[in-house]
């Protein structure tokens, strides 16, 4: 039988690094607008980007403040994962290439069809 080692420790007492910063104020982002309506409030973060949170289930979206574009999501699929979004490539022939290889472009069996 094997014996399973102790778990190991992250730091100790004495190893814990500093957290504090000594120019907080400096990087504090001051909000300028919040608005809250039900389970959702909207934080305008700056003149070009809009905070969305969902409260229950928790979900945060950024998007930009002019189209509505999504920018970033975290946990839009309720699996607390960190999401970016890709900006579409521009129409250039290497993203054409790019947007046909792959498996979307496998052709599809067709089932038949009650007639």
């Amino acid at each position: 039988m094997r014996a399973t080692p102790p778990p190991l420790r992250r730091t100790t007492g004495s190893m814990s690094p500093d957290v504090f910063l000594p120019n907080l104020e400096a990087r504090t982002l001051h909000l300028r607008e919040h608005r809250t309506a039900a389970d959702v409030s909207t934080v305008t973060l700056s003149s070009d980007l809009d905070v969305v949170i969902k409260h229950d289930p928790f979900e945060l979206t950024v998007h930009r403040a002019r189209s509505g574009d999504p920018v970033l999501s975290f946990n839009s699929h309720g699996l607390f994962d960190f999401e970016p979004m890709r900006e579409q490539a521009a129409s250039t022939p290497r993203a054409r290439r790019r947007r046909r290889v792959g498996p979307a472009c496998v052709p599809r069996r067709r089932l038949p069809t009650a007639q």
